[in-house]
């Protein structure tokens, strides 16, 4: 009996195994790549990073970036979380998440803006912000996006208005990405949301992303970690099972024998 027990425990570990592959965080960031190059936010421009391959994504901090020593104006932000279509990059449906209040990002000569160094050795002024969409329950052959969109005046010009960081996909000319998960693309002349649903970005360029303090996304697991805790599992039902029959044949060579 004892053994049986132990058996039920192995497959039950086995079985949380295969469920941990399939569900397990990992903490990614991308601002050690940045190298300089922004995507500001004009008027109504909408900044988007995609997500494929993944069924959660928790939280994403956002670097944004001056164009200058000058002072950038704040900038009012909407959010939105959305299926994406790659095919037409554009987003599907209504928001999957979007929060209620708008997200400000404040001028660049007020309190959180702090001084950078990129991978060139030159300093840039940068303001972390945190966006946690909390989605844990994502179809892994779907596409998903966040989408930013200034909704507030961006400044008159390209010193005043902020942006994100753009991390290019080569870097000394050999190609590479810092985020294999999605990239970035952008919008211009959004009116609102229906405008993202109607009207296809453009990508800023192939395999870029924009800049991440950090990101926080459940990616697929790869198919040999998932190979391997299906074959553990396999394992220990074959062996359970010859347990099962060694056990009953020796309960059935102990039924007593009646000589008539």
């Amino acid at each position: 009996m004892k053994k049986l027990i132990k058996l039920s425990l192995a497959a039950a570990l086995a079985a949380f195994a295969i469920g941990s592959a399939n569900a397990q965080m990992v903490t990614l960031q991308t601002v050690q790549d940045y190298d300089g190059s922004i995507q500001q936010f004009n008027n109504n421009q909408s900044l988007t990073q995609t997500f494929r391959n993944v069924t959660g994504v928790e939280t994403m901090t956002y670097r944004f970036v001056s164009n200058s020593i000058s002072t950038t104006y704040a900038t009012t932000l909407e959010a939105y979380f959305v299926e994406w279509d790659p095919s037409l990059n554009r987003a599907v449906g209504t928001p999957i998440w979007s929060p209620v209040t708008l997200q400000v990002i404040p001028a660049s000569n007020t309190v959180g803006w702090s001084l950078y160094t990129d991978r060139n050795g030159e300093d840039y002024l940068g303001y972390d912000y945190t966006l946690t969409p909390s989605q844990n329950a994502l179809n892994s052959s779907a596409t998903y996006a966040m989408i930013l969109r200034a909704v507030s005046n961006t400044g008159p010009g390209a010193t005043t208005r902020i942006g994100l960081q753009v991390i290019s996909d080569t870097y000394n000319g050999n190609p590479r990405d810092s985020f294999a998960f999605g990239a970035a693309y952008q919008l211009g002349g959004t009116s609102g949301y229906s405008t993202l649903t109607s009207s296809s970005s453009s990508a800023i360029s192939n395999n870029s992303d924009f800049g991440f303090q950090q990101l926080v996304i459940t990616p697929v697991p790869e198919p040999s970690t998932a190979a391997a805790c299906f074959a553990a599992l396999f394992v220990t039902g074959l062996v359970g099972r010859r347990l099962y029959v060694k056990r009953q044949q020796a309960a059935a060579a102990l039924v007593p024998v009646t000589v008539s």
